[in-house]
């Protein structure tokens, strides 16, 4: 696997997908091999409490093209332009918020921005059949109230299941409508270390 990535050309990357696609799972692998590579101290990983914050439950209780839903966006991406010397790793972007409903001509500059300071983003997908035990049914959340909580916004498991389908079809959406140079991985089968080699393989290109 290559250890480095060459400059002046990938700057950063977004890792897309919906809940239990493997983005936090492929996020610290990342982690550990830009530490393996000794180039940790010149990159930024910024996770989704960052990139996404609350955003889901604050759009339930206002008007989805509230400009002010797009205030982690700004912070972030001032934060991207006074980081010259560093490669960004993001865990969701506005992907995501185009994925929640949001209009694309709001996040429009966002994503000419990026791809003019030559970010690349992967969007990470899994089959239908996955969804009930990969994104709504998730080990890590048992003893939480996110089932509960999910099925109280949808109505009912079947309605969450379709919402989820709905979620990652406008993602590819998003893809569709970027202009960000990007690639999809489908993790059904979960062979991360393959994914990884994929990815790093993508952004040192």
């Amino acid at each position: 696997m290559k250890k480095y990535l060459p400059k002046n050309k990938t700057n950063g990357l977004i890792l897309e997908g919906l809940a239990g696609t493997g983005k936090s799972t492929l996020f610290s692998m990342l982690k550990q091999w830009r530490s393996a590579s000794d180039l940790i101290n010149h990159s930024v990983f910024i996770p989704e409490e960052e990139t996404l914050g609350e955003l889901m439950s604050e759009l339930a209780s206002s008007h989805k093209n509230n400009l002010n839903h797009l205030r982690r966006l700004d912070k972030i991406m001032t934060e991207i332009s006074g980081s010259h010397d560093k490669f960004i790793f993001l865990e969701r972007f506005h992907h995501t918020y185009y994925a929640l409903g949001l209009d694309w001509n709001l996040l429009k500059m966002y994503d000419q921005k990026l791809a003019e300071l030559n970010f690349k983003t992967i969007l990470l997908g899994i089959d239908t059949v996955c969804f009930p035990t990969r994104s709504f049914r998730r080990p890590e959340f048992k003893n939480s109230s996110w089932e509960k909580d999910l099925v109280s916004h949808f109505g009912s498991e079947v309605e969450v299941i379709k919402a989820f389908e709905v979620s990652q079809e406008r993602r590819k959406q998003a893809l569709a409508l970027s202009s960000i140079s990007s690639k999809t991985i489908n993790t059904s089968h979960k062979k991360w270390e393959q994914y990884l080699e994929f990815i790093v393989e993508f952004i040192t290109d």
